[in-house]
């Protein structure tokens, strides 16, 4: 989800496709999209009376783990980084052969890379780089 105020007093909201059109999507009656939607324009106006700002991006994720949540131990964990940005984290990916597959790319969705496979192709100093990330004291920020 990206919500956006660019010179004018109008909420932009933009989800990714596979959010809008999917199967738990359908089964809730949209409700899970409404609720983001009430939410982000909730937070549009919120942020908008602020008048020395003017102008703004609000990014999110849809299942959301924050920085505070992180183990050491977890970082080189594809959901890890998956579920706590907005911003997927695919590109950093190493193109290892499991993830070259290309059975992926042949009729309907008949192999995808396992969990394993997404572990293995993650590395932690890859991905901190990818999203800006460092090392603190123990703890990770950006």
């Amino acid at each position: 989800l990206r919500l956006r105020n660019i010179g004018s007093f109008m909420p932009v909201l933009r989800f990714d496709e596979d959010v809008m059109f999917n199967t738990s999507t359908s089964m809730d009656g949209m409700a899970r999209v409404n609720d983001v939607v009430t939410r982000s324009v909730a937070a549009f106006n919120e942020r908008s009376k602020n008048y020395w700002t003017q102008s703004w991006v609000f990014s999110a994720q849809y299942l959301h783990l924050g920085l505070s949540q992180w183990s050491s131990k977890d970082l080189s964990k594809y959901d890890l980084w998956g579920q706590s940005f907005s911003t997927r984290c695919t590109p950093a990916l190493l193109a290892s052969p499991a993830l070259c597959n290309a059975a992926q790319f042949e009729g309907e969705a008949a192999w995808s890379p396992s969990e394993q496979d997404l572990d293995e192709a993650t590395v932690e100093s890859v991905m901190m780089h990818f999203f800006g990330l460092q090392h603190d004291g123990g703890k990770v920020r950006l």
